[in-house]
């Protein structure tokens, strides 16, 4: 197995882009690529911003999530959503759930803070590494004092 650095990245031949190796959850053993479930969902109509990630699940220790701004008058259910990843993806790919929300938080350049999406779910876990087992454990409050 290749071992590389927390901050390393990794350019394959068949993508021209350099992204960080941390951007991918782990669901199952599988890895799941945030982009690549993003770059389905934004082809919805309805469609105007999203954030894929992965949060707590008590099983698989990740679940794919995505968190989705409409376009103005546009409407869409989270079945909505998932059907249409259906359609396009691996069924372990595909949203098991969607939260619909009026803006993501952005950076003063106008870059979607994704980190400050995936902490709200991930507030109070004491671990984000999972697989076949109950490893995303919420941390008690009397093993915080």
């Amino acid at each position: 197995m290749l071992s590389l650095p927390h901050d390393s990245h990794f350019c394959s031949s068949n993508s021209p882009r350099v992204r960080p190796l941390r951007n991918s959850s782990t669901i199952g053993g599988n890895n799941v690529y945030p982009r690549e479930v993003e770059e389905v969902i934004i082809q919805h109509p309805a469609v105007a911003q999203v954030v894929v990630c992965g949060i707590p699940h008590e099983y698989w220790g990740e679940a794919v999530h995505a968190v989705v701004v409409l376009k103005p008058n546009a409407r869409a259910t989270a079945d909505h959503i998932i059907r249409h990843c259906a359609d396009h993806l691996a069924g372990y790919k595909k949203p098991k759930g969607v939260d619909f929300v009026p803006e993501l938080p952005v950076s003063g350049y106008g870059k979607i803070l994704r980190r400050e999406v995936r902490e709200r779910y991930w507030q109070g876990y004491a671990s984000r590494i999972g697989g076949g087992g109950p490893s995303a454990t919420r941390i008690s409050k009397e093993s915080q004092l």
